[in-house]
């Protein structure tokens, strides 16, 4: 939209706005202020002429958590006069109406009446194989305080929130299971106890995992992760309009996993990405895929999107063996201190690594005496044992070159593209950082790149558990 922020809403010269006067429970979906951050409003009203103007005015709930900025984009939901074409519906709360207007001819329609399907706490030795979930309104599967749990060969699709949580799990697999068509997160784990560095062993293998955050578009990734000591390996995640996986915790192996197609309609977002915290360490990231992470819309408040991102003076990643192909920004470095880049290679990126001195200039306050950074070292007790013994470079770090993006290695990485590195090698030695042994090499032909895999579709799964009946296992 075009104008200023209004106390509750904006002004536009969109008059197409003008034929909503009158409508109720007309709703707006938008990137109100920043491009990683979606927001619905309710339209409380409609003023013409605002002010005397030509403008429009448009009051709202003001339900979108930032202000809003001049052009951001939005859209219109559930305005009965722009119910037009097929593949559309419009709902009639008070009345309690739907109006679908399908894409062909249907003999069956689903509608959810449960919020989630199965529900377990403090079960233990416990298997989920084979089943079908779908058409939960909230959550279809949430697994929480147990041991030894697994949930294997099932598909999860069509789901209105998250498809699976597992937290506070310990020795528990979520393997080959299909899960697409999700509001929100596809999967989200937790195991293990950060403060004493005791690892969850949440395995999380052969996954296909599709189509996620459809209705909360920022933050809702294929995987979201925490805790200690879980791996995320051979899963195949494809088609979300922000992150692929997500979030921050210790000692954790990403490895094998093919990432495609992320971050097509956000900005300053990534396909991998953590960030703002120097007590998250020992993560391993080798061999994986990530490719095609481009914006196909125009955003404005500006940033680029990457293949793997490590915000805000993330640090102590070892990032290994990967390829990045078509990607805006490959691999991206905010600040932080003592990562390690070797053996990757890059094809088809704009800009193959870029990497930044913020904590020297603008993001000073976050690393210095008392910030965010050592606020969060200091909840875990960093100095002393078991954080010491596995941590030993972080004992001192409050002393030690802290805010300069110190001891980054990039060696011994290959790249077909212009531009590899967006510093010069002074600059990344005066950082006390290194750069080495990186060669252009181009692969011989695409045979070598990853396809895009085939989309999961929208259709019923035939003998699922849906959402008729709901499933309570009470601990044993």
């Amino acid at each position: 939209f075009n104008g200023s922020a209004l106390d509750m809403g904006f002004y536009t010269n969109e008059s197409r706005l003008l034929n909503y006067m009158g409508q109720t429970d007309v709703w707006l979906h938008g990137y109100w202020s920043w491009d990683w951050a979606d927001g619905y409003a309710r339209v409380e009203g409609i003023i013409p002429k605002y002010n005397g103007s030509a403008l429009t005015g448009v009051l709202t709930s003001n339900k979108t958590g930032y202000d809003y900025a001049d052009k951001s984009r939005y859209a219109v939901m559930n305005s009965f006069s722009d119910l037009d074409q097929p593949g559309e519906y419009y709902i009639d709360r008070p009345n309690g109406v739907l109006y679908l207007w399908p894409t062909s001819a249907i003999s069956e329609v689903w509608v959810s009446l449960y919020d989630n399907l199965i529900t377990t706490s403090g079960t233990n030795h416990i298997t989920f194989e084979n089943l079908n979930f779908e058409y939960a309104r909230q959550t279809a599967v949430t697994l929480q305080n147990g041991v030894d749990v697994t949930v294997t060969g099932c598909t999860v699709m069509n789901i209105g929130y998250v498809g699976l949580v597992a937290t506070n799990l310990t020795n528990a697999t979520i393997s080959y299971n299909t899960i697409a068509h999700t509001g929100a997160t596809s999967i989200d784990i937790s195991g293990g106890d950060r403060m004493t560095l005791t690892p969850g062993n949440i395995d999380v293998h052969n996954n296909v995992i599709q189509d996620m955050a459809r209705w909360n578009r920022c933050y809702k990734p294929g995987i979201a992760w925490a805790g200690v000591g879980n791996s995320i390996r051979n899963n195949t995640l494809s088609d979300g309009p922000h992150n692929a996986i997500l979030r921050l915790g210790n000692n954790h192996l990403f490895e094998y996993n093919i990432i495609s197609n992320f971050c097509y309609e956000t900005s300053d977002a990534s396909a991998f990405y953590t960030g703002r915290d120097w007590s998250a360490q020992g993560n391993i990231l080798r061999y994986n895929t990530i490719q095609h992470v481009r914006k196909n819309q125009v955003t404005v408040s500006g940033g680029t999107v990457q293949g793997v991102y490590l915000d805000d003076q993330m640090s102590n990643w070892q990032i290994l063996g990967n390829r990045f192909i078509d990607c805006e920004v490959g691999y991206f470095v905010g600040g932080g201190r003592e990562n390690i880049a070797r053996q990757n290679y890059f094809q088809n990126c704009t800009l193959d690594i870029h990497f930044d001195n913020r904590g020297m200039n603008w993001q000073k306050a976050t690393c210095a005496k008392g910030g965010l950074l050592e606020q969060r070292l200091q909840a875990f007790n960093y100095q002393s044992p078991p954080w010491s013994v596995h941590y030993p470079w972080l004992v001192n770090i409050m002393s030690n070159y802290t805010c300069i993006p110190a001891f980054n290695v990039f060696e011994d990485n290959t790249y077909c593209d212009p531009t590899f590195i967006d510093q010069t090698e002074d600059t990344i030695q005066s950082w006390q950082s290194s750069i080495s042994d990186n060669v252009h090499v181009c692969l011989d032909d695409d045979d070598d790149l990853t396809p895009i895999p085939a989309i999961i579709p929208t259709q019923p799964l035939k003998n699922n558990v849906q959402g008729h009946n709901k499933i309570t296992i009470t601990p044993h």
